[in-house]
C-alpha cells in the first residue's frame, strides 16, 4: 500500500502562485491517516489522545538542550523562521518552546487595515475561504465542517445560519498567539473536548467535518455595538491539534501588557492578542453571518486559482487553496448593499 503523500501547495499572494509546502513529519501523518474513514481508527486515536500531546509536547519542547543556542539556530534555519521582529533577545532562549511561544512587535510588523469595518486574519498561517450558502463553495461547507457540531451550542448555530468564514492552519513555525479578527463586546467564551488530531491537510481530509473531533475553545463576538466592525455575531474558533498542550487566554488591547481573561462583557479591539496556542501546529476558524461580510477579492480569486497541486483540491475534485497570509492583514470586509 502507498501511504506517500502527494505535493501540496500554498499560494503566496506575491506571487500570485503556488509554492511547495514542505510539511512536518509528513509521511508518518500520511501513514496514520492513509484512508478515509467516517470515525478515526484506533491507531489516530491513540496519536491524537491528550496523553500523548502531552508527552510529545512537553519532548519536543521543554526538554533540557546541552547546546541551547545551537539547538534553537539549527531549528530557525532549518524552519526558516524569521525572528527579526521577537520581543525577546533570542540569545536568552533555553528551551525550543521559547522559540515556538515567541512575541513579536506586530504593532510595527503586522500593519492593520485602516477601515474598521474589515476582518482580519486572526493568525499567521495559510488561510482557506469558505464562501456563503448561496454560492459554489457550500458543497466545501457540506464536507468540511459543520457550523452546529463545531460550535456546540444551537443558539449561536442559528445566529450565523450558513455562514461565511475562513480557517488559519498555524504551522509549527509561525507565531502562535491568536488576534482578535473583529472589535466588538464578548457574548460567550466555552470550551467544547475532544481529541488532538493532526492539522496536517492529509489528516484533515481524512474525515468528513475533521474539526468537530478536536479540543476546541470558542469566543463569540458582538461586532453590532458602539466602537465594533458591524459585522454581526462573529465566532472565534481555536481549535487543538497534535502536539498541542493548551489554548490560553491572552487579551491585551495594547502590545503584550496586562494579559486578562475573556469572559462574557469584555470589550475586544480588533488586531489585539486574545489566545495563545501552547505550542505545535493548530487552526483558527473564524465564522460569520453570510450577509454581512464577504472575503476580499484577492482571496476569492486564489483560492478558487486553477492548477495548484493542492491536497484540498484534490479532495475535493474542485479547484481550492490556501493563501498565506500575516495576522491583522484584512481577509474581509463588510458585504455591498443588494440592490
Amino acid at each position: 500500500m502507498n501511504t506517500s503523500p502527494s505535493l501540496h501547495h500554498y499560494i503566496e499572494p506575491t506571487l500570485g502562485q503556488g509554492v511547495a509546502e514542505r510539511l512536518m513529519a509528513d509521511r508518518v501523518i500520511g501513514f496514520l491517516y492513509n484512508t478515509a474513514r467516517e470515525s478515526p481508527s484506533a491507531l489516530q486515536r491513540f496519536a491524537a489522545s491528550k496523553r500523548l500531546t502531552q508527552a510529545l509536547a512537553s519532548w519536543e519542547f521543554d526538554r533540557p538542550l546541552l547546546s541551547p543556542q545551537r539547538t534553537i539556530g539549527f531549528a530557525v534555519q532549518r524552519m526558516g523562521i524569521d525572528l527579526s521582529d521577537a520581543v525577546a533577545d533570542p540569545s536568552t532562549w533555553r528551551t525550543l518552546r521559547q522559540l515556538f511561544e515567541r512575541q513579536i512587535r506586530f504593532w510595527d510588523s503586522r500593519p492593520m487595515p485602516a477601515r474598521e469595518t474589515a476582518i482580519v486574519s486572526p493568525a499567521d498561517g495559510k488561510l482557506l475561504h469558505f464562501g456563503g450558502g448561496e454560492d459554489a463553495m457550500v458543497s466545501v461547507k457540506r464536507r468540511f465542517f459543520s457550523v452546529p457540531e463545531l460550535l456546540a451550542k444551537q443558539t449561536w448555530a442559528s445566529q450565523l445560519g450558513a455562514g461565511r468564514g475562513i480557517s488559519v492552519r498555524l504551522t509549527p513555525e509561525v507565531y502562535h498567539y491568536v488576534h482578535s479578527p473583529v472589535s466588538g463586546k464578548v457574548l460567550d467564551v466555552y470550551d467544547v473536548d475532544g481529541a488532538y488530531h493532526s492539522c496536517n491537510p492529509s489528516a484533515l481530509v481524512s474525515f468528513d467535518s475533521p474539526y468537530i473531533l478536536n479540543r476546541r475553545r470558542v469566543v463569540i463576538i458582538d461586532t453590532d455595538v458602539t466602537g465594533g466592525s458591524s459585522v454581526g455575531v462573529v465566532a472565534v474558533i481555536a481549535v487543538a491539534a497534535m502536539m498541542i498542550g493548551r489554548i490560553e487566554d491572552h487579551y491585551s488591547e495594547t502590545h503584550y501588557d496586562a494579559p486578562t481573561p475573556l469572559s462574557p462583557g469584555l470589550t475586544v479591539v480588533q488586531g489585539a492578542p486574545m489566545m495563545m496556542f501552547r505550542p505545535g501546529s493548530s487552526t483558527v476558524i473564524v465564522l460569520w453571518p453570510s450577509e454581512r461580510a464577504i472575503a476580499t477579492p484577492q482571496l476569492r480569486e486564489l483560492s478558487t486559482k486553477r492548477h495548484v497541486p493542492s491536497r484540498f483540491g484534490e479532495w475535493l475534485m474542485m479547484p481550492w487553496n490556501e493563501v498565506l497570509v500575516r495576522v491583522r492583514s484584512q481577509v474581509a470586509d463588510v458585504s455591498p448593499p443588494q440592490t
